[in-house]
């Protein structure tokens, strides 16, 4: 079963109960569905099952690239697919004394990349439906902005990207109705028809 982490968990345990031999392959890291249901749930609940015996086989070299190629290594770094929330060592986090605070975009974008990678971070871990466009989408989208909750130190602890839709003309409207929805009122449309 190739791309498991876009997959539910319980589905996937469902498989792995019913077969004896299964193969799951999935990306854990970046934006190829890299779901952490999968490396946390799926795998530590596997792990503990009695009947079965789990071979994990993880691929270091990359399929498309030589290893250590620039070009790789410059994506990454370009759409931030390398990038990990913050570190908090032994920082002690509570939620009454985390800030919750609209951040500039325009300044992480210009300059402030700690955040930004931070920001994006939790979504490339926590979030298996990521793209590479993802980025250029909270940069750039006029409808999109961001919300987060900063620790004392001032580390992103949690991260939201808001899309706002929903100002629909009557126009709008009846263009949904005909068919033909505009751009960026996916749920209004929905709602309408």
């Amino acid at each position: 079963m190739d791309e498991a982490g876009g997959i539910h968990v319980s589905l996937l345990l469902q498989i792995a109960e019913k077969f004896p031999k299964a193969v799951f392959a999935s990306t854990v890291h970046g934006y190829e569905r890299a779901g952490r249901g999968f490396s946390l749930r799926f795998l530590k609940t596997i792990e503990k099952l009695e009947d079965v015996k789990p071979y994990i086989v993880e691929l270091k070299e990359p399929i498309r690239y030589a290893p250590e190629d620039p070009v790789e290594g410059w994506l990454y770094e370009a759409l931030l697919l390398s990038a990990e929330p913050a570190e908090l060592g032994g920082e002690q986090v509570s939620l009454e004394e985390g800030v919750y605070a609209e951040p500039d975009l325009n300044a992480w974008f210009e300059g402030d990349e700690e955040h930004l990678r931070q920001f994006v971070g939790i979504y490339v871990l926590a979030h298996y439906r990521n793209r590479p466009d993802d980025l250029l989408i909270l940069g750039d989208a006029p409808h999109h902005s961001a919300r987060a909750v900063f620790s004392r130190s001032n580390k992103v602890l949690v991260a939201l990207q808001i899309n706002e839709e929903g100002v629909m003309s009557e126009e709008l409207v009846e263009q949904v109705l005909k068919g033909k929805p505009p751009s960026g009122h996916l749920v209004p449309s929905c709602i309408v028809k």
